[in-house]
């Protein structure tokens, strides 16, 4: 499911209108992607302590809790990095 979130999210950066300069979105693309790779990290390890201490909630946590969290991150970094570009007036020139 992280990669699924992964890559809506570098298609709303790719598919971000062409006046904002393509550094931008490459440092947007990058820092999403290292941000959405954390909290994967966290998914994984915090279900192993799910799994060994609540098997029971497992399912749960693994298939609507999670991807529901990564999904709304997924949104407000997209969001972040769109407040950011615009609020700069970060615009290429062509």
């Amino acid at each position: 499911n992280d990669t699924a979130t992964t890559e809506i999210y570098t298609l709303h950066i790719v598919a971000a209108s062409d006046v904002y300069k393509r550094q931008h979105k490459l440092t947007g693309f990058v820092l999403g992607f290292l941000i959405l790779q954390a909290f994967n990290v966290v998914r994984i390890i915090s279900l192993f302590y799910v799994g060994s201490l609540l098997p029971e909630h497992f399912d749960m946590i693994h298939k609507q809790i999670w991807p529901l969290f990564l999904n709304i991150s997924m949104i407000f970094i997209f969001g972040g990095w769109l407040f950011y570009t615009i609020s700069n007036n970060e615009y290429s020139e062509t």
